[in-house]
Parts: structure tokens; C-alpha cells; sequence
């Protein structure tokens, strides 16, 4: 089966066109046809020039309505950075607070995925802050006792 619009040759039962991509399932009408070759030729030249035949340019398109939800995603990052840093003590509760937050804000937002996530990885760190909290009360109490026994 021949492409109407750049001329190659593609197997039959094809339903794109492996160089241009344009469907060729059906009759194509004559006024898809011409639309087709009214595409300027220096455009068709730019979209097959930099890749081989087979590949297509793939442009991403925003979801419907082009809205994000940016709180939530900061949310997400820096409470994933606060509980990569973990071992830097002020540094951490500082990022796990404003990620939790952020976090707790995004998931009123659509899209929630990303806000679920550093609401999750907030309260991990949470529960990583009160261990570290508890082994130094812990260490700072048994070295006070073990002291005091000594005098």
C-alpha cells in the first residue's frame, strides 16, 4: 500500500505509513488528501531528516485543563530530600515539616499522586526523627545514671 502523502511503499493491512505516520486504513477522501500535500515541504523535510523511517516526533501534550499540581510536587521533593538528608539533624526537620505541609496542602489538589507520596515519605521521616530523638534521650539518660554511680 502506497502513502498518499510522502509516496513509500508499506506493507499491506499497515494502518500508519512507517516514514510520515499518516493512517492508511480506509479511502482516504480528497480532501484529507489534499490537506496532506498542502504541508509545506521544507516541514516534511525537518520531520525526516533527523530520524529513520519508522520514527515519529513526539511532542508531550499537557493534560486536559494544562493545570499541575506544583504544592503537592514540592511537597513531594522536599520531603524527599529532608529524609535523604536525615543525618543532618536541623536540616531535616526543617525540609520534613515544610514537605509535610506542602504535602498536606497538595493533597487537596488535583492531580494527588505525587502529594500522596511526600505525605507518606513525610510521616516516615516523622517516625525516623522520634527514633533518633529516643535513642539520644536514651543514650543522654543512661550516661547521666552510669555517672552518677560512679561518684
Amino acid at each position: 500500500m502506497k502513502c498518499p502523502t510522502c509516496g513509500t511503499e508499506n506493507p499491506e493491512g499497515t494502518q500508519f505509513c512507517g516514514s510520515c505516520g499518516t493512517g492508511l486504513t480506509g479511502q482516504v477522501n480528497n480532501q484529507q488528501q489534499t490537506a496532506q500535500q498542502q504541508v509545506p515541504q521544507q516541514q516534511n523535510g525537518a520531520q525526516q531528516q533527523g530520524g529513520m523511517p519508522g520514527q515519529f516526533n513526539v511532542t508531550f501534550t499537557p493534560p486536559a485543563g494544562g493545570k499541575g499540581n506544583g504544592i503537592g510536587v514540592a511537597g513531594f521533593v522536599l520531603a524527599l530530600v529532608g529524609f535523604l538528608l536525615g543525618w543532618i539533624p536541623v536540616l531535616n526537620w526543617i525540609l520534613w515539616l515544610l514537605g509535610l505541609i506542602l504535602s498536606g496542602v497538595g493533597v487537596t489538589r488535583e492531580p494527588r499522586g505525587l502529594a500522596i507520596a511526600g505525605l507518606v515519605i513525610s510521616l516516615i521521616s516523622l517516625i525516623f526523627i522520634l527514633v533518633v530523638f529516643a535513642s539520644c534521650a536514651a543514650i543522654v539518660g543512661g550516661t547521666g545514671a552510669a555517672l552518677s554511680t560512679i561518684h
